[in-house]
């Protein structure tokens, strides 16, 4: 197969990103490699799923290798294919990659790199503590929050928060963490993402985002990314807090030559976005961007690495503008995954996009427990009330009938 005139999307899920390619008026060949290849990919796309097109067990570094083997004329990346610099830079051996660097994807990945930098510039961040080696203690701060149930431990290369774990003393946590990783205080606040344009010198803001967590109805299991929010910042950020995560993203595109779509993770510890990481690719959130602003974030992304053009100054807080543009009731909009209760045969597609879902899978397609099923969708006047409407709309896709004959263990 040629594909040398093909732009390939790779990522865990490609959906919204190729959603976001289309409306930007691509007319070239566009194929999608992710984990899922939902029924709802705009229709000019070709997708392939990994373990049912392409050979091989779902993983990202799998699923990787795949795109190398594809040789597409040029490839966008997006969750999960950070974890991988070295394929990354195989990668851009033989495509020609609209995005980071591999060699900025490395730089981000490594975890002293990153808190010297945090540190450099006094950006806030939680305590962190590398794991030490078998045999040597843990510092004892850390082990006095984990009494108090106040410690994390995640893995050097993570994703979506699916492999994040609290530190529990009484479960022998010791003995039982992976050493590949690190503890880092856990912090009850609002947590968020700003997400930002770059071409390696300037930053654009593009938009403020509240990330969802509702274990009761959407059954988000542990720490994994469960949606999120999209609504006025000031409603929820201080000016100075706004200020700290501009200056980040700033530091960070000169520091990691950053180019395109970024995003950075916080946590608000009493106001102070104590920065978690950097994601330099297109991230969940943005898909809640584009659709208040009406623009697509694939055409702002390919002029910064391509031109080096950023958007004008007006478009800082691009997100924003949809809150003016809608109604008074519509001025939060957020999304929320639904995830699977257990082993899952999917059952076909038609109830779910009836009621508004996306991220769609196909009939007959095996999700495991804990893997997201389908992503809902809602609207409200506050962040409370938008979150609210979510949780209906997470009620209402497992009350499909459809649905729930989806909801049994797969034979």
């Amino acid at each position: 197969m040629d594909n040398s005139r093909t732009l390939l999307l790779v990522g865990v899920s490609t959906r919204a990103l190729a959603a976001s390619v289309c409306r930007s008026g691509y007319r070239g060949p566009l194929l999608t490699l992710d984990f899922f290849a939902d029924t709802d990919h705009p229709l000019r796309c070709r997708r392939l799923a990994l373990g049912r097109d392409v050979p091989g067990p779902l993983t990202t570094g799998v699923l990787l290798r795949a795109a190398i083997a594809l040789e597409p004329g040029a490839v966008m990346f997006s969750g999960g294919m950070e974890n991988h610099p070295r394929l990354l830079a195989r990668l851009q051996e033989r495509s020609r990659v609209i995005g980071n660097s591999a060699g900025s994807v490395d730089a981000l990945g490594n975890l002293d790199t990153f808190l010297r930098f945090l540190g450099c510039h006094e950006l806030p961040y939680p305590r962190t503590w590398v794991l030490p080696e078998p045999g040597r203690p843990i510092p004892v701060a850390a082990v006095r929050l984990a009494r108090q149930g106040r410690l994390l431990w995640k893995p050097r290369h993570g994703g979506g928060g699916v492999r994040i774990r609290d530190v529990c003393p009484e479960r022998g946590w010791i003995g039982a963490l992976p050493r590949r990783g690190y503890l880092q205080e856990k912090i009850r606040g609002v947590s968020g993402s700003v997400s930002f344009v770059a071409d390696s010198h300037r930053y654009r803001v593009l938009g403020y985002s509240q990330a969802l967590h509702d274990p009761v109805v959407l059954k988000i299991p542990g720490h994994a990314y469960g949606g999120s929010l999209l609504g006025p910042p000031e409603e929820w950020l201080s000016t100075r807090a706004r200020r700290t995560l501009e200056r980040a993203a700033g530091a960070a595109t000169q520091a990691f030559d950053l180019r395109g779509l970024n995003g950075i993770d916080f946590v608000l510890d009493r106001g102070v976005p104590r920065i978690l990481e950097i994601n330099p690719r297109f991230t969940a959130s943005m898909e809640l961007i584009e659709e208040a602003s009406g623009q697509s974030l694939f055409a702002l992304h390919r002029a910064a690495c391509e031109r080096g053009r950023l958007p004008g100054e007006d478009v800082t807080g691009l997100g924003c503008k949809g809150f003016s543009r809608g109604s008074h009731r519509q001025r939060w909009r957020g999304k929320g995954i639904v995830y699977a209760l257990e082993r899952t045969i999917a059952g076909p597609p038609g109830q779910l996009q009836k009621v508004g879902a996306r991220d769609v899978p196909g009939s007959g397609t095996l999700l495991r427990q804990s893997w997201p099923v389908c992503t809902v969708y809602a609207t409200g006047a506050t962040a409370a009330k938008c979150r609210e409407a979510l949780k209906q709309c997470g009620c209402a896709v497992r009350q499909l009938s459809g649905f729930q004959s989806r909801i049994r263990s797969a034979s």
